[in-house]
């Protein structure tokens, strides 16, 4: 146990005291409740560290706690009392020396004191909103059945054979599960024995010096996690080719790299990432494997939703793409428990049509004119170009994407200050933008996509809404920072487009022409 304390501030003595006290109090209350639950090992500890985050002044005070520890336990109740040999008292100048000798531990008990580069404890604890569904105890994980569809083990295998040499990289459309299966990787190499480090993308983002200064703080062999390798523009992928690994190699540290991407990264050639990345994992899962994600995110997000319509209902409402079924789950199960899922609370609602939610929340909110909820009309309205705009635009903090919907929805021919916030809390009231530490961000790319792709492409024509194409590109007109995130938002939507006839460098070119008609 880590207690916490300052040895720099008055009365330390005093705190160190209270610290134990505290935790005395909570140590009598589980022992007389029989040390139930994840405290049960208690009933089997044969020693007990306590540790303090500060430096005893005397080995006299280090003494007295330790009498007061053994003496606490000492008067438990003989069936209360935990079989202990030994109780041990550590400062910070011990503990500091231990940690250095396991970094698994100090990442576990501290991180690894960069922003972008998370330990796995780290990166796990910052699973929030709709990311938790990242996590087993939210979401249990499907493996695939089918033995050619890639599984964690058989990655990990491939990571410890390559460890050093060169790396795994998962390609995958958006929202097909990458980060999910990067992320079983993670867990299954921590049970292992490896130290994970997450390489987050961000500005002004990571250097190979600061990645090495981790890496090289000990000898564990250590797995490298890169998300959305894509989205890294900045990261020196030769340096760490030809300068981390073999300096990691020298100490006797292996080093495993794993990363995903979208197949679009493919597209730009790029020698120093075939050289680091040779070695590529093609995640696209069958219909059956979708169908059983799918049914398993019915039943762990949307159980009270299947009690009231059924599964085959919810199950048609969510679509057959996992992470639409996800994002859509979620809205029913909040909707049942709220009393809104009977008769035609569900009616109109196509397959997987996350614009139908989006138009249905925004008409509760007053922002639409009601109607049928499953189509989208001939001409957008300017509170749906407006949530185009701005999920595009994400991460952008709250000022910022207010002056986008504005911008958007003036093009649109709304009016933009009465309806640029309501529709943002719109949004988050949906959980499609999120609060992160860059702002507000989409709880997944594919949010921003798919009302992109539908709110750009007439269903019923495939013909490109070249004006709402204008209106939701408008405020980037003088914003640098939005113009970068559009032009990532657009390149992902490309190879989407609804009908076939409807061609790439037809969205490419109209984008490039607003562009350039501004530049000029």
């Amino acid at each position: 146990m880590l207690f916490r304390s300052d040895d720099q501030r008055s009365r330390f003595g005093e705190n160190i005291q209270q610290g134990w006290k505290r935790v005395a109090d909570k140590l009598s209350r589980q022992a007389a409740n029989g040390w139930p639950g994840r405290f049960e090992p208690w009933l089997r500890a044969c020693s007990y560290v306590y540790g303090i985050s500060a430096v005893l002044s005397d080995q006299h005070q280090r003494e007295n706690l330790q009498r007061e520890i053994q003496g606490f336990f000492d008067a438990l109740p003989e069936p209360q009392r935990p079989p202990l040999a030994a109780i041990h008292v550590l400062d910070w100048h011990d503990l500091r020396a231990l940690l250095d000798r396991c970094p698994r531990v100090a990442d576990q008990w501290l991180g690894t004191g960069f922003p972008l580069l998370l330990s796995h404890a780290e990166f796990k604890q910052s699973l929030t909103g709709f990311r938790r569904y990242l996590q087993s105890d939210h979401l249990p994980y499907v493996s695939p059945e089918d033995p050619d569809q890639p599984k964690p083990s058989t990655i990990l295998e491939k990571l410890e054979a390559t460890a050093g040499r060169h790396g795994v990289l998962i390609i995958g459309v958006g929202g097909v599960g990458k980060t999910r299966l990067a992320h079983e990787v993670a867990c299954l190499a921590e049970i292992k024995g490896w130290r994970v480090v997450h390489v987050l993308p961000g500005e002004p983002g990571v250097s190979v010096e600061d990645i090495a200064a981790i890496v090289c703080s000990g000898t564990t062999p250590t797995l490298l996690m890169f998300d959305y390798l894509d989205q890294r523009p900045n990261l020196d992928l030769g340096s760490l080719r030809r300068r981390l690994l073999p300096e990691a190699e020298r100490r006797g540290i292996p080093v495993a790299l794993l990363a995903n991407a979208r197949p679009s990264v493919l597209y730009r050639s790029d020698p120093e990432r075939d050289a680091i990345f040779n070695e590529e994992v093609r995640l696209e899962p069958t219909r059956q494997q979708q169908l059983s994600i799918t049914n398993s995110i019915i039943n762990h997000i949307a159980a009270e939703a299947s009690k009231q319509v059924g599964h085959q209902r919810v199950r048609e409402i969510c679509g057959d793409r996992p992470i639409i079924a996800l994002l859509i789950a979620e809205q029913l199960e909040h909707r049942a428990k709220q009393g809104q899922l009977r008769g035609e609370d569900v009616a109109g609602f196509r397959h997987g049509d996350l614009l139908s939610w989006l138009r249905r929340r925004l008409a509760e909110d007053q922002l639409v004119v009601r109607g049928a909820v499953g189509f989208l009309p001939p001409e957008v309205e300017p509170p749906l170009v407006t949530a185009a705009a701005m999920l595009a635009a994400a991460p952008l903090d709250e000022d910022t994407m207010v002056a986008v919907g504005q911008a958007a929805c003036q093009e649109a021919g709304g009016d933009g200050a009465r309806l640029a916030r309501p529709t943002l809390a719109s949004l988050r009231t949906l959980g499609w933008l999120e609060e992160t530490d860059q702002g507000l961000s989409t709880a997944h790319d594919v949010v921003a996509d798919e009302v992109l792709i539908q709110v750009l492409w007439d269903r019923a024509s495939g013909r490109l809404r070249e004006d709402v194409l204008a209106c939701c590109l408008a405020p980037a007109g003088c914003r640098a920072r939005v113009l970068g995130r559009y032009a990532l938002a657009l390149a992902r939507v490309l190879g989407q487009s609804p009908a076939s006839r409807q061609p790439d460098d037809l969205l490419a070119d109209r984008a490039g022409g607003w562009l350039r008609n501004r530049v000029e």
